[in-house]
């Protein structure tokens, strides 16, 4: 569940569902989730990271 604040703590919006682990955001307020990963033995894992950005009405 994501829980979303202004820089000056005001609660915006809260209780979003996701089903992808928030990894990050960038100064443009884009949110990285890492949405698939991969195991590979014995090669490097595969990691599949989803860039967006949140629209709120």
């Amino acid at each position: 569940m994501l829980e979303i604040y202004k820089c000056n703590g005001y609660y915006v919006a809260g209780n979003i569902a996701t089903n992808y682990k928030l990894l990050c955001k960038d100064k443009e307020y884009y949110l990285y989730f890492l949405t698939e990963y991969e195991e590979r033995d014995p090669s490097p894992p595969i990691y599949k990271i989803g860039k967006y950005k949140l629209s709120l009405r």
